[in-house]
């Protein structure tokens, strides 16, 4: 309590959103390359500055390589940064692998499935990044995966540790954009919203969380336990991952000379 009451306000939204549920799995898990549990040193290093809030970039580092804004020390900008392809990597990565469990536990997945919305408002758009035809009671479900970051601007003086960046996002951004499209459908929307330090948005937690027991049920019926642990660390290492690749691209870390060189490997 002491801690929080001298952070500043960015500060506390940090300390509420490192704190959250599945926030820490990739400090938890083995490493596995087969499974994308793993980290080079310095990707390591950076999602654990990341996480405790000090300074990752040197001081004086301008702006961003790919868009031109500035970039602080904490390096946030380049979690949101929608230039440079690594919102979208993460995306693709979240929905890659809800596809494999699916698959998994014999789920039939559909990967960004269209015309689920038939000639209701918004069928041009493809709300379902998965696309499963049998989840909750027989009914078929959209997922749709996004990421934010809970130090934006956006995000100050709505947030305290009852209220979460990703259910307000979900709320206010997701289901306001695509729940009227599916008005008279039999189709549960689904906003899977990951915070960028690893907590998730109710429902999107509740998806995943029956994807992973499905799974588990026809993979490991011996072994649920840990295997519903290691599917869980599978998304947190690739968000955090998928984060320091981010911060990596852009720019030299504190400390360190910049050798113009990047030598990461794909999300």
């Amino acid at each position: 309590v002491e801690l929080l009451r001298a952070s500043s306000e960015s500060n506390r939204r940090r300390l509420h959103a490192a704190a959250r549920g599945r926030t820490n799995g990739w400090l938890l898990a083995y490493p596995q390359r087969d499974l994308g549990n793993w980290f080079s040193d310095q990707e390591f290093r950076v999602a654990c500055l990341y996480r405790l809030g000090e300074p990752i970039l040197q001081v004086g580092a301008s702006n961003c390589g790919f868009c031109d804004k500035p970039m602080s020390p904490r390096a946030t900008h380049a979690t949101r940064c929608l230039s440079g392809g690594h919102i979208i990597q993460t995306h693709n990565g979240f929905r890659d692998l809800l596809s494999s469990l699916a698959s998994s536990a014999c789920m039939n997945p559909q990967l960004e499935k269209s015309g689920i919305l038939g000639d209701v408002a918004g069928q041009r758009q493809r709300p379902a990044d998965v696309f499963l035809p049998n989840v909750f009671d027989g009914r078929p479900c959209a997922v749709n995966f996004a990421v934010t970051d809970p130090l934006q601007k956006k995000y100050e003086g709505l947030l305290d540790e009852d209220a979460s960046a990703a259910e307000y996002y979900a709320a206010e951004i997701k289901h306001k954009k695509y729940d009227a499209g599916f008005e008279n459908t039999d189709i549960i929307f689904c906003a899977a919203v990951a915070e960028t330090f690893g907590g998730w948005s109710a429902e999107g937690e509740a998806l995943l969380k029956t994807v992973i027991q499905r799974a588990a049920s026809r993979v490991a019926p011996h072994n649920a336990g840990p295997f519903k642990a290691l599917c869980w660390q599978r998304f947190s290492c690739r968000l955090q991952r998928a984060n320091a690749k981010a911060i990596l691209a852009r720019k030299t870390m504190a400390g360190e000379e910049d050798d113009g060189v990047y030598d990461g490997v794909g999300f």
